[in-house]
């Protein structure tokens, strides 16, 4: 079995991690014996000719699409990404689909799916110009504002949260301007933050939910979790009650089955003023840093405490692999295996 990770200057804020990550991904998978080889995708044109050699078994992306950007996400909805070229060139790949990734980038098409599906969500307005904020004046009520298309927390921080609508109009304009994005304008939720980690598909998908906790002296007012607290651990987590876990766990399942997500996914969620827990985000390519954080590795930490760090990052890479190999077990794979060495022995 032979498995290309494919990354790029956005593999870090779009997806598992930086360079660094990527090689620690190598390496766990090469001491399970798979045989490993990184692509450094630059545009679709090099990625089109890397693909047509077929010189692999499947493909993992930590890229949703191929950009220089670094710093924030941008999203080309009338392009193809990465996934819907691996789908037109039928190669099995890890995670979700191209049409589920796209949705999970987009928090206001996330929202729109859960809701028609019955899965809890917070209310929410979107806001695609400046001149759409006028809107906003007549709202009244605590909100917090995000960009639209946000990954790894860009973005967001305690000024997100805001009560007046001078406020709120104030921070609108200031994240459509400097992102050039679109933003949601959420109701703000103000009980404990849950994150649940779902690997796995269908009837063998596991979940494991975790109480998200900042520590007091990480913040003023409001408990927002930012980028910058991820990558400092001022988030200790720790094992919701059963009452509370079962909850989650149901809206994660809910949420997992809405987007048809696949083999690994992170789903947040917060508790509203009535105790009803509501889906905040969900991310399609979780972080993967053994060193600078992963809120998957920590929460698979918290449920397997018997296995060391190492073990459990290995246990962790492992279920998200053998989860895909699995979708594509049987006829499928072996058909896609054989197309393979088809392609190999032409060229």
């Amino acid at each position: 079995m032979k498995i290309s990770l494919i990354t790029g200057t956005a593999g870090d804020i779009q997806g598992w991690g930086n360079i660094e990550t990527t090689h620690a991904l190598e390496a766990v998978l090469k001491s399970s014996g798979k045989q490993v080889e990184i692509f450094f995708a630059t545009g679709y044109e090099g990625l089109c000719h890397y693909l047509q050699k077929r010189n692999f078994d499947m493909i993992w992306s930590s890229l949703y699409h191929i950009t220089e950007k670094e710093d924030s996400i941008e999203v080309p909805l009338n392009e193809k990404w990465v996934q819907d070229y691996l789908e037109i060139y039928e190669i099995p790949y890890i995670g979700s689909s191209a049409s589920s990734l796209k949705m999970m980038l987009n928090k206001q098409q996330t929202s729109i799916a859960l809701s028609k599906k019955n899965v809890p969500v917070p209310a929410q307005f979107y806001i695609d110009s400046v001149e759409s904020v006028a809107m906003l004046t007549e709202l009244e009520g605590q909100f917090i504002v995000k960009p639209c298309y946000g990954s790894n927390s860009t973005g967001v921080d305690e000024t997100s949260v805001v009560r007046t609508p001078e406020k709120l109009i104030e921070k609108v304009t200031s994240i459509i301007t400097k992102l050039d994005q679109p933003v949601v304008v959420e109701e703000y939720l103000p009980g404990d933050e849950y994150t649940v980690l779902v690997l796995g598909n269908h009837k063998k998908r596991h979940l494991y939910s975790v109480v998200n906790s900042l520590r007091r002296d990480s913040y003023q007012e409001y408990p927002i979790i930012t980028s910058d607290l991820k990558y400092k651990h001022g988030i200790e987590f720790h094992k919701p009650d059963k009452a509370v876990q079962a909850m989650a766990e149901d809206v994660a399942e809910r949420t997992a089955v809405a987007l048809d997500c696949r083999d690994h996914v992170r789903i947040d969620m917060r508790m509203d003023h009535q105790g009803e827990i509501k889906v905040i985000d969900v991310n399609g390519i979780p972080g993967l840093s053994p060193v600078l954080g992963s809120r998957s590795l920590a929460i698979q930490e918290l449920y397997h405490p018997q296995y060391s760090k190492a073990e459990n990052y290995s246990r962790l890479i492992s279920q998200t692999v053998d989860s895909a190999m699995q979708r594509y077990s049987g006829d499928m794979f072996g058909l896609l295996q054989r197309q393979t060495m088809e392609r190999r022995f032409v060229k």
